[in-house]
């Protein structure tokens, strides 16, 4: 009687292993360890996916580097945060084990994070999604099984955040200068219509401002300070909409004549031009206040430093950049 009762319950306990096993996977930390506790320790994060290698490093606790380029903050910040949550949803089935692990062979894109002294932190590869696009197929490098992984309270497809082109990486800021580093700024308007808004900014101190208009008569009083300095800290982030570094007409559009060009002097690194080219605009137009009137263009092409970058950006969102020369002398009515 007790040979039986010890024999059932060395069944009852291999039963148990091998239900937690088939639903856990592998017992050991390199099979269904795939999140990072504190993304605070990565500085550094590989993507590699056939001939693609991302290269994203972290500069200080905020900032992030891809090659020379500054990495986008919200992007960086939704893929460490994919690596804290990510959570194990289910095994993938034996049934369909072999198929998945071919899929992340062929297709799966390679993670890697390292902590700051280099060391390996976490290695996994993504898949595609799962069926009804509840998870993502992943295994940890390495390992022998995959798993269903997903982000508890949340449904979608976690592939989409290890992203493969570098412009998706990339700071879109067209400006990113405090204005207290603000040496000096030119806003040039080419249409005949628009020149005499042109100005030029100078500092003189840290808390004086030169304003010269760059065509016609200048006003002869002091600029209103407050105004100003609202203009300037307009440079501080301003970004685009998008990249259009592939756009087949950006030479031949850089090489017109642009509606504005703005050029910022920074008071250390390198002077910022940007020109900027309205998109299906047919004519030049004024507003009664005489400012450069372009609410017909609802975006703008921005060549960037001589056409290195070339950029969609929304008028809405640069509006306050296209302010004339009289801007900065008229005062603003008191709402009754």
């Amino acid at each position: 009687m007790k040979k039986s009762l010890v024999l059932l319950l060395t069944l009852l306990l291999l039963g148990i292993s091998a239900f937690y096993l088939t639903s856990r996977g592998d017992t050991t930390p390199n099979g269904y360890d795939f999140a990072i506790k504190n993304p605070d320790d990565v500085y550094k994060v590989e993507l590699l996916h056939k001939n693609t290698n991302i290269v994203l490093e972290r500069v200080d606790k905020t900032k992030w580097k891809m090659d020379d380029h500054v990495v986008r903050p919200e992007a960086i910040h939704i893929l460490l945060e994919t690596f804290r949550k990510l959570h194990i949803k289910e095994r993938v089935p034996l049934a369909a084990e072999k198929t998945v692990l071919a899929r992340l062979e062929k297709d799966g894109i390679t993670a890697r994070a390292y902590n700051k002294s280099g060391k390996l932190m976490k290695s996994i590869i993504v898949g595609s999604s799962s069926p009804g696009k509840k998870g993502t197929y992943m295994i940890v490098e390495g390992a022998e099984h995959p798993f269903n992984i997903d982000i508890l309270n949340w449904e979608g497809i976690l592939r989409t955040r290890f992203m493969l082109n570098k412009e998706d990486w990339r700071d879109r800021n067209v400006f990113a200068t405090p204005k207290e580093e603000i040496e000096s700024v030119s806003v040039k308007f080419y249409n005949k219509v628009h020149e005499e808004s042109s100005f030029k900014i100078n500092r003189l101190n840290d808390d004086k401002y030169q304003l010269t208009r760059l065509a016609g008569t200048q006003i002869e009083k002091e600029p209103i300070k407050g105004k100003v300095l609202y203009y300037l800290k307009g440079f501080e982030g301003i970004g685009a909409e998008a990249f259009e570094t592939k756009n087949k007409l950006r030479d031949s559009i850089a090489q017109s004549i642009p509606f504005c060009e703005i050029e910022l002097k920074p008071t250390s690194g390198k002077i910022r031009n940007v020109k900027f080219y309205p998109i299906e605009v047919d004519s030049a137009s004024i507003n009664k206040k005489g400012a450069p009137d372009r609410s017909d263009a609802e975006r703008y092409f921005a060549s960037v430093d001589n056409n290195k970058d070339f950029m969609l950006i929304q008028h809405r969102v640069f509006q306050r950049l296209f302010a004339p020369y009289r801007f900065f002398f008229e005062e603003e009515k008191k709402k009754k």
